[in-house]
């Protein structure tokens, strides 16, 4: 019999210990739940976050793309404009050069220069065309032949001669007549 109690016992200890043992483990697995609960609906706040991010990303994209697209636009505009101004500027310039050749042509003085302002081969050609290339840099060499006579500031300038009656603004004075 006293086999049969300690054999009695030792199950009893032992399905203790496996209750105790099972409990244990029903404990730690709860938590690991809890842990796994917890970071799941975290995760689905974060995913609820960056839908929502993603949503306000996407909605900015469309309204840059359609800005992008309008400058897109502006841009091939102003590109239009500008060609049409350069080929007007580049008719006016030619107009221009025209204009010299016949000038000199009729025996008339090249231009004062103010084509060789424009930079690059457009000056260069200018100068090229009307024949001074490396020279045109060059001040002119003017020389005048001084007359005999009285000094005037044009050669064919007349004598200026007032319409109105003439006073002498030296005699107006009171203190000019007794002095």
């Amino acid at each position: 019999m006293q086999v049969g109690v300690l054999i009695d016992n030792q199950i009893k200890r032992a399905k203790i210990e496996a209750e105790q043992n099972f409990k244990v483990e029903m404990s730690k697995m709860r938590k690991e739940l809890h842990g796994v609960q917890v970071f799941t609906e975290q995760q689905g706040k974060v995913i609820a976050a960056l839908s929502k991010d993603l949503g306000g990303v996407a909605q900015e994209l469309t309204r840059v793309n359609g800005q992008l697209a309008t400058l897109q636009a502006q841009i091939v505009q102003h590109r239009q404009v500008t060609s049409t101004v350069q080929h007007a500027l580049d008719r006016g310039i030619k107009q221009l050069l025209d204009m010299d050749k016949r000038i000199m042509s009729v025996g008339g003085p090249p231009s004062s220069g103010m084509m060789r302002g424009f930079p690059g081969q457009l000056g260069a050609e200018f100068e090229h065309q009307i024949g001074l290339g490396a020279a045109g840099n060059l001040p002119r060499n003017r020389t005048r032949k001084k007359k005999d006579g009285p000094k005037s500031l044009r050669a064919e300038a007349p004598e200026f001669i007032p319409a109105g009656p003439a006073t002498d603004p030296v005699d107006e004075g009171p203190d000019t007549e007794e002095a």
